[in-house]
This record gives structure tokens, C-alpha cells and sequence, in this order.
């Protein structure tokens, strides 16, 4: 039998590592999906909880705000650490663009068959993958983990739902309730473009 060409290999490697893309690609985009899915959940149950619990003009017991908020903040975290499952393949979907594009960072054709790997030195260790990487990364999990839970996409419509239940619980003034509202959503804004939009502009300069 006669050997493959190394034009053949390169093609047949090729063909693999794009299928490969094209299927990190779809899973990468369907927990998106999955993330909007559970907030349209959240947000019915809301409105179906508020209805419920207004309905003869008086509010619930403080107990049961309480128990709301367990389970807002249960499941913010629930998709905080979702989002980071997603986000540790992003580190193969890169590698793979740099491939296809010839970057000059690209250190040749990746290895075939090393997703879980490649996701696992991403979510797990937060390893660097090009050299300019080694200035904020890798960076503990906790702190990553805060890092996620403070993107907008994160955290709506968790925190607003949780300062209203507080205010509920509290007995505050709805007129203060919104300005505290306004002003959580602010200081998680400010924190997303004084921590998080910084490193994206080094890493693009770094490139």
C-alpha cells in the first residue's frame, strides 16, 4: 500500500480540523441558547410569582423573599459557571482560527482529536496559549468566576430580581428600589468596562 502524499496528510488533516471547528462552533453557540432558554424561565417565573403574590394587593411573608433570592442567586451562579464550561473551548476555537488564517503566533497544524484536553487546560488551569498571554492569565477560578458574574449578559435579569425581593423584604419605597436597581446596574457596568474591556484591548494590542 502506498503511502498518503504529504499534500494528501495536509489536505486530510485539514478536512478533519474544520469539521472539528464547525462542531465546537455549534456547541459553543448552543449554550448560548441554553443560557437565553433558562433566562426566559426566570423571567416568566417572575412574572407569574409577582402576580401570585400581589394578588389580593398585599405582599407574601418575608420568608418567602428570601427564598426567592436563594434561588436567583443559586441559579446566577448556576449560569456564571455555565458560561465559564462554555467559555474553556474557546481557547481550541482560537487556536484553530489561527491555523486557518496563517497567524504568525500559530505554532504549526494542531494536534487532531484534543478537545476535552484543550478544554481542560482552559476551564481547569487557565493556561496561556501564546506567549503575550502569560501578562493575566492563568488567573484563579474564583476570581474568574467573579469576573463572568459581572458581565451584563451574566447577571441579567438575576440582580435586578434580587435588589426587588431585597426591597420587598426590606419594605423600601419602590421609588428607591429603582434607584437602587439603577445604580447596581451601574457599578456592575463600571466594573465590566474598568476590569473587563482593558484586558480585551491588551490582548488585542499583545496580537
Amino acid at each position: 500500500m502506498n503511502e498518503m502524499s504529504t499534500e494528501t496528510r495536509d489536505e486530510v488533516l485539514r478536512a478533519e480540523l474544520k469539521a472539528e471547528y464547525s462542531r465546537l462552533q455549534d456547541t459553543y453557540e448552543d449554550f448560548d441558547k441554553r443560557s437565553l432558554t433558562i433566562k426566559g424561565w426566570i423571567s416568566a417565573a417572575a412574572v407569574t410569582g409577582a402576580s401570585l403574590g400581589l394578588k389580593d394587593g398585599k405582599l407574601p411573608g418575608n420568608e418567602v423573599w428570601i427564598v426567592v433570592i436563594v434561588v436567583l442567586l443559586s441559579i446566577w451562579c448556576v449560569e456564571t459557571y455555565w458560561k465559564m464550561f462554555q467559555y474553556g473551548f474557546r481557547d481550541r476555537i482560537r487556536i484553530l482560527e489561527a491555523y486557518f488564517r496563517n497567524d504568525k503566533d500559530s505554532k504549526g497544524p494542531p494536534s487532531l482529536f484534543q478537545i476535552y484536553h484543550s478544554w481542560n487546560e482552559s476551564h481547569v488551569h487557565d493556561t496561556p496559549i501564546y506567549r503575550y498571554e502569560h501578562k493575566f492569565r492563568p488567573l484563579d477560578i474564583v476570581l474568574r468566576f467573579i469576573k463572568v458574574m459581572c458581565y451584563p449578559f451574566v447577571f441579567l435579569p438575576y440582580l435586578p430580581l434580587i435588589i426587588l425581593c431585597l426591597a420587598f423584604y426590606l419594605r423600601i419605597p419602590m421609588q428607591t428600589v429603582g434607584i437602587a436597581i439603577l445604580g447596581a446596574l451601574a457599578i456592575a457596568l463600571l466594573v465590566h468596562v474598568l476590569f473587563v474591556r482593558p484586558n480585551l484591548k491588551k490582548k488585542a494590542s499583545a496580537q
